[in-house]
């Protein structure tokens, strides 16, 4: 599960590399690889159990993986959604043997030569899962947040296909489904993108190879964007990345450009404001809401940590009193004759909680 850490350019880093190859050096120089994270060390360990379970041959969960109860339901139906996935995908494909691989260390060195570029032999990561069978390889990844929704076409999932087919099984297939399983959200858990074989060997000709061979320009190649920034170990220090800084100048100059022709006052000369001005505009203020966020965030931590930002200091907020021990203050308050109804009120869960109660398949 470590593997794909060791390597330089991991899969799971080329989207980022890929947007803007000048990152890398300037990562590297600044010594600022992104550290981990809770997340990061929850989706590590249900990893684990998922392909220890796999190894077992085994379909449910059959040890407790938590000591909190809800917790452990939340973790087991994740994993036992992921192990009746796989069940199903054999299923379908009962009697052709199908040759399967679990947590596969999956390299793009052979591809070097071929390309000629050195810095595939430095692609490499760790595949979930890889199952193929008549001419078509699956590359399957579990993804276990909650919040953000990754989709199969991304650049990490491609890099697998690539080097699955280059070391593994040249020549053998013609069709590459990918495929995102992530259990914890609510809608569409399980999203697949099916490619020719040929498309992912031009992904790697027509954007990886050349995203990596600009990694060395003396002038760093820095494309800030939305796709870009959204991993980078910068993004929280946004005194690091110059390039950041200017495009979100030049976004701000953009919105209030635009803002100044709206028709304030006269909702009949609307296309003043052309609705691709409209829509190129709104693709661009995500990257500025976010660069806004770590902009407070990184002051704040510069002021807590005694930096001075003139004109800006750090104020006590405001307190929320809370009790200590609110069963005692209940009883005390009831002893003192006051009646529970008087003192609280019944709130129905929301649709998450209900959900964290009761389990999410019912």
């Amino acid at each position: 599960m470590t593997e794909e850490t060791h390597a330089r350019f991991s899969p799971s880093k080329l989207p980022r590399i890929i947007q803007c190859p000048g990152s890398v050096k300037l990562i590297e120089a600044l010594n600022a690889e992104q550290t981990s994270s809770s997340a990061a060390e929850e989706g590590t360990y249900l990893h684990g159990v998922i392909a220890e379970h796999l190894l077992a041959g085994l379909g449910t969960i059959t040890r407790q993986l938590h000591k909190d109860p809800r917790k452990h339901q939340e973790y087991k139906d994740a994993c036992e959604d992921i192990l009746f996935w796989v069940s199903q995908l054999h299923a379908q494909h009962a009697g052709l043997a199908p040759v399967t691989y679990i947590e596969h260390r999956v390299s793009l060195a052979s591809l070097a030569p071929t390309h000629d570029c050195e810095y595939l032999r430095d692609v490499a990561g760790t595949a979930d899962y890889i199952f193929v069978c008549a001419g078509t390889l699956y590359v399957c990844d579990w993804k276990f947040g909650k919040g953000v929704i990754v989709e199969p076409d991304s650049d990490q999932l491609k890099a697998y296909a690539a080097g699955a087919l280059a070391a593994a099984f040249p020549g053998l297939c013609t069709k590459v489904v990918l495929t995102i399983i992530q259990p914890r959200i609510p809608f569409d858990p399980v999203k697949s993108v099916e490619y020719t074989v040929e498309d992912i060997n031009r992904w790697v000709y027509y954007d990886l190879v050349p995203a990596l061979n600009k990694i060395d320009l003396e002038i760093p190649l820095l494309c800030p964007s939305e796709k870009a920034c959204k991993w980078c170990p910068l993004a929280k220090d946004p005194s690091k990345c110059r390039a950041r800084y200017e495009m979100a100048q030049q976004v701000a100059s953009d919105v209030f450009s635009v803002f100044a022709k709206l028709p304030q006052n006269q909702p009949q000369n609307v296309d003043l404001v052309t609705p691709e001005e409209l829509s190129e505009l709104m693709q661009k203020i995500p990257m500025l809401d976010q660069y806004i966020k770590d902009i407070k965030g990184y002051a704040l931590h510069q002021i807590a940590s005694g930096r001075d930002i003139p004109g800006y200091k750090v104020v006590r907020g405001r307190s929320l009193r809370k009790w200590v021990d609110e069963e005692q203050a209940q009883q005390a308050l009831e002893l003192a004759g006051y009646a529970v109804f008087e003192l609280s009120e019944v709130k129905f869960y929301s649709p998450a909680q209900v959900e964290k109660v009761i389990g999410k398949k019912k």
